[in-house]
Order: C-alpha cells, then sequence, then structure tokens
C-alpha cells in the first residue's frame, strides 16, 4: 500500500463522534469510581492512626467497616478502567500511533509499578488484621493510599501532555512525537496543577461520602458514638481538602489561561476582547451559531481577576483567537490575535510599537486562520516528502515551507485540513491539503468550528464550582454543630443531617462536571495544539464502533448498579455488618 493510500485512510466524522462519545461515556463510568478511592484511603488511614493512638475498639471498626465500602468500589473502578486501556488501540489508533511513545511511558509506569502497589497492599489490608501487627497494618492502609495517589499522578501526567505538550519533539522520518525529557513529562505545571486539583477532588468526594452516610445514622438514632467519630473526621478531612480543592482549581484556570487561552474564552463565553480589567459572566446563554451571548449578567473585573490574578490583563476573546484582534477602523487583522508576555505566559495589553521595540519580552501571537493556513502549508510539503519516496531523516531545504520554523510550528493547525480537504477534494494529499490552505473561505470554515460547545463547557464549569462551594458552607456548618454538640439536637440540626445525606451524589457530579470542562474543553485536540481530534481516531466504521460502544455501555450500567445495590445494602446495615455483635441491628436482634 502506498502512503498516499495510507494517510486516505481517514475516519468519517461519524466515527470520530462515536469514538468520543464512547470513550466518554467510559470515562464517565469509571471516574464515579476513582474519587471515592483516592480519598477514601486516606481517610482510613486517618481512622487508623486514630486506632493505634486511642487503643479504642470503635476506631478499628470504623477502618473496617469504611473498607468495606472501599472494597467494591475499588474492585469496580478496576473493571471499569480496563476498557479505558483497550480503547486506545482499537478506537485511537492514529492517537497511538502517534504519541504512544510519550502517552505509553507513565501509563506503563502505572501499570506495572502503581497499580502493583496499590494492588498488593490492598490485599495487605482486607485480609491482614489477624496476620499482621497494627503498625504494619497501618503501613500497608498507607501505602494504599500512596499508590492510589500514585496512580492518579501518572494518568494524569498523561493526561497533562494532552493538554499541555511538553518534553516531546516531533519525528519527521516516522511522523511520531518521540520524548526528548522525562523530566518535563512529568513536571508539567498543567499535569501538576490538574493532579491537585482531581486529588482534592477525590478527597472531598470521599469526605461527604462519609458525612452523608454517618448523618443518616445519627438520623435514625443509630450507632451513635460511631457515626460521631465517623462524621466528625469527615468533617475535618473534608475542611482541608475543600480549601485545597478551591486553591488547585484557581491554579488551574490561571494554567488554562496562559496555555489554552481559547478553552478559557469558551469556559466564560468571551466572545470579544474585553479591555482589562475583564467582566465575569455570571450567568449567559451563549449562541455558538451567532457568536455572541443572547443574555448575559457580568459582574465587573472578577474574570481577570480569576485567570490573570491582576486587574490590568486583557482577556482574548474567541473571535480575536480565531480571526485576529479588532483594529481601530473595526476591522480584525489576521495576524495580530494578542501579544503574550514570553516570560508570564499571559497576554499583555501593549501597543504593536512597544512590543515591536522589546520582542525578547513580547510575542506576537497570531489568529487561527494564519495558524491553520501556514501549518497546512508546511505539513503538505511534509506529504509530499513522504509521498515521493523521501530520503534522509527530514525534508531538505527544497521544502520550504516546511523548513519555516514558523510555519513548522502551527503544523499541528494545517492537520486540521485533512478532514476538510477529504470532504471537499475527495482525497486528503499534498497536493489538495496545499489547495485547501490557500481557500480563505475553507480555512475560515475550519476555524470556525474549532470552538468547542460553548454553553455546555461554560454552565459545566459553574455546576462544578457552585457545588464546590456549596460542599464547603455545608461542611463548616456541620463543624460548627458539632463543636456545639448540636448535630442532633434541634429541628435545624436535623435538617443539616438530611442536606448531608441528600448531598452524597453532588460532589460526583462536581467531578463530572469538571472533567467534561476539562476534556471537552480541549477540543478539537487529542494533543493541544499538535493533533486534532478529527484524526486521531481509528479507520473504524460507525456500526463497528456504535455495537462496540452498545456492549460497553449496557456492562457499564449493569456493573454501577451492582455498585449502588451494594453500596446502598451495606451502609443501611452499617457497622451491623462487621458482626462483632456490638451494633444496632445485631443488639436489636439479641433484644427480640
Amino acid at each position: 500500500m502506498s502512503y498516499k493510500e495510507k494517510i486516505n485512510m481517514l475516519p468519517t466524522l461519524m466515527s470520530v463522534d462515536l469514538a468520543r462519545l464512547q470513550f466518554g461515556l467510559t470515562a464517565s463510568f469509571h471516574f464515579l469510581f476513582v474519587p471515592l478511592t483516592l480519598g477514601l484511603t486516606w481517610i482510613l488511614f486517618t481512622m487508623e492512626l486514630m486506632y493505634i493512638r486511642t487503643g479504642k475498639e470503635v476506631y478499628k471498626d470504623m477502618v473496617k467497616f469504611w473498607g468495606k465500602l472501599l472494597g467494591i468500589n475499588f474492585a469496580l473502578g478496576i473493571i471499569t478502567g480496563l476498557t479505558m486501556e483497550f480503547e486506545f488501540g482499537t478506537n485511537w489508533s492514529y492517537y497511538s500511533q502517534s504519541v504512544g511513545d510519550i502517552f505509553g511511558t507513565p501509563l506503563a509506569i502505572e501499570g506495572l509499578a502503581a497499580f502493583m502497589l496499590e494492588s498488593t497492599f490492598a490485599g495487605l489490608f482486607f485480609f491482614g488484621w489477624d496476620k499482621l501487627t497494627k503498625k504494619q497494618h497501618l503501613l500497608s492502609t498507607f501505602c494504599l493510599a500512596i499508590g492510589s495517589s500514585f496512580s492518579a499522578l501518572l494518568i494524569l501526567v498523561a493526561n497533562g501532555y494532552m493538554q499541555h505538550p511538553v518534553g516531546s519533539e516531533f519525528v519527521a522520518s516516522t511522523m511520531r512525537m518521540e520524548t526528548v525529557s522525562l523530566l518535563d513529562l512529568f513536571l508539567n505545571h498543567t499535569a501538576q496543577t490538574n493532579f491537585g486539583h482531581v486529588m482534592t477532588a477525590g478527597y472531598t468526594t470521599a469526605a461527604i461520602f462519609v458525612i452523608g452516610i454517618s448523618a443518616f445514622y445519627l438520623i435514625r438514632g443509630r450507632d451513635i458514638a460511631f457515626a460521631k467519630r465517623s462524621i466528625a473526621i469527615g468533617l475535618g478531612f473534608g475542611l482541608i481538602t475543600c480549601i485545597v480543592a478551591i486553591i488547585f482549581g484557581d491554579a488551574n484556570g490561571v494554567d488554562a489561561f496562559r496555555v489554552q487561552p481559547l478553552k478559557m474564552a469558551a469556559i466564560e463565553a468571551e466572545w470579544d476582547t474585553s479591555k482589562a480589567p475583564a467582566a465575569f459572566n455570571a450567568v449567559a446563554l451563549p449562541s455558538q451559531k451567532e457568536q455572541k451571548n443572547n443574555f448575559d449578567v457580568p459582574i465587573p473585573a472578577v474574570l481577570g481577576l480569576i485567570a490573570t490574578h491582576s486587574t490590568d490583563t486583557e482577556i482574548p476573546g474567541i473571535k480575536a483567537i480565531l480571526y485576529g484582534k479588532k483594529t481601530a477602523d473595526g476591522t480584525r487583522d489576521p495576524n495580530l490575535a494578542y501579544y503574550r508576555d514570553i516570560k508570564t505566559g499571559q497576554t499583555a495589553d501593549v501597543s504593536p510599537e512597544d512590543a515591536a521595540a522589546d520582542p525578547s519580552k513580547y510575542e506576537k501571537v497570531p489568529s487561527a486562520l494564519v495558524m491553520i493556513k501556514e501549518g497546512g502549508l508546511a505539513y503538505a510539503d511534509l506529504l509530499k516528502w513522504r509521498e515521493t519516496g523521501h530520503s534522509g531523516d527530514t525534508p531538505d531545504s527544497s521544502y520550504t515551507n516546511y523548513n519555516n520554523p514558523t510555519y513548522q510550528k502551527y503544523m499541528g493547525f494545517g492537520k486540521m485540513l485533512v478532514q476538510a480537504a477529504q470532504e471537499k477534494y475527495g482525497v486528503a494529499d499534498s497536493a489538495t491539503i496545499a489547495k485547501a490552505a490557500n481557500d480563505p473561505e475553507l480555512v475560515r470554515a475550519v476555524a470556525t468550528n474549532m470552538v468547542p460547545d460553548v454553553a455546555s463547557v461554560f454552565w459545566s464549569f459553574r455546576i462544578m464550582v457552585f457545588i464546590g462551594f456549596f460542599m464547603f458552607t455545608l461542611i463548616v456548618v456541620g463543624l460548627i454543630l458539632l463543636a456545639r454538640n448540636a448535630l442532633t439536637s434541634n429541628a435545624f440540626s436535623r435538617f443539616i443531617l438530611r442536606v448531608m445525606i441528600w448531598s452524597i451524589p453532588l460532589p460526583y457530579i462536581a467531578c463530572i462536571a469538571g472533567w467534561y470542562v476539562t476534556e471537552h474543553g480541549r477540543q478539537p485536540w487529542t494533543v493541544y495544539d499538535q493533533l486534532p481530534t478529527s484524526i486521531s481516531s481509528s479507520a473504524l466504521t460507525a456500526a463497528d464502533v456504535g455495537t462496540s460502544m452498545a456492549i460497553f455501555f449496557l456492562i457499564d450500567t449493569a456493573l454501577f448498579a451492582v455498585m449502588v445495590f451494594l453500596m446502598f445494602k451495606y451502609a443501611r446495615l452499617g457497622p451491623s455488618s462487621l458482626g462483632t455483635g456490638k451494633y444496632y441491628f445485631e443488639q436489636n436482634k439479641k433484644s427480640k
């Protein structure tokens, strides 16, 4: 098969969308289990530490009971996670071929080291009570928590590369991104801030889980001593993690503005560039088609504080990023979307004269129109070199567009023309991609399609933030009642306990909403600025992907139903499920 034939084995847009939907569904099912595991392991470690320090058996019972619920969650999390690994090979083969060298490294370490550590000490945690000393078992619990956290770190390092690719370079002879610095890959600031936010979100999820179930026992007047100690640990743990989650969430916002300005503009429904300090749209009804908000409620200056921690930094709007900044006469200059401060990575509100006077400080960022055209010409040169039986490791100087550093820098944008050329000309080769790059109307259409669905990203972000601050408020109120020994003393406290019970699903909703913002806000990229989603998936038919998606959906739904059934069963039984003879149902059975 010739190279030209290979590059035209493109997935249809229908199969790409179905592959995205399938991965989104399987990832969402998996993510229903991950946060609780991340947080509950550390809560168990805290409870077991209290057992060793006080010697009170109630703390040991707490570890065993909450550990039973962890076991259900942990097992189902492993099962749902395995399907995602296979999808990279089956549904996203071009992505795997293009960046597998980088993406595969942290995932391999996760499987060989973190998962093995986690699994080994999970066995010791569940079955080692009668075989290990108290301190040895505590160490096992600690290692289980470390293993879970290490596993999450490695997965988020891989995801961090997709959000902000560093530590790699493109190799023309293999058409692959290859690792040049593992240190840069692992210390990627995007991965680190995401890790902090995801971990603390998981800790908060576990805290609300423990708080809500403990509140159920207090409302029912069952196992009061057990429930009060559990809720006290949950509230204390949750207060700390909520505060840290807010701090990391703020850091995430600043990082997104620096490395993914289009995502930030979509999150805030910022269609037009606002003069500093930019207003924050508390509520908006964005229109994707008209590229405007049909209704919004702006709060002055707040967006500047959120995105840049300043009141004098300009926030580029979606239309400026796509088509260029407005000039004095109202037209748009496609050669300038905004200026960026090279040192901080933030946009800089400077005049062209000041920017030109200090090129070492300010970088001129062109619009997507220019990036797509120039990147498309570079990519067309690369394909031409491949089609003509290339020699050497990289195109020689006769391929002027590819060897232009600026054009080559934007080659990821040029790859967006592959699907467009296929649809318009029936073939995607060097000639048609070059032709597409020189077609202003086609380039503009491709640029317009770069914007993620603004309404869903906008509202998902606000759902996440609202739930986060609601949980923080609930935890603070709970701590005040606990400090006053008034958790069950009056109608208000009993109302708060009921709110705690009904709040158990909220952190899960917040986690899914936050993950949606992270992943859908990155669109149209699988690897930001480098690899478009439209050419990342396997050349499967829509029927192939649809069939496997239906099967996975049914299996995952069944597993979720099993989890809900078991969680409700053992949460209702409470510590009586331990069979110690000391708790509510066992005592009532004896009295009868």
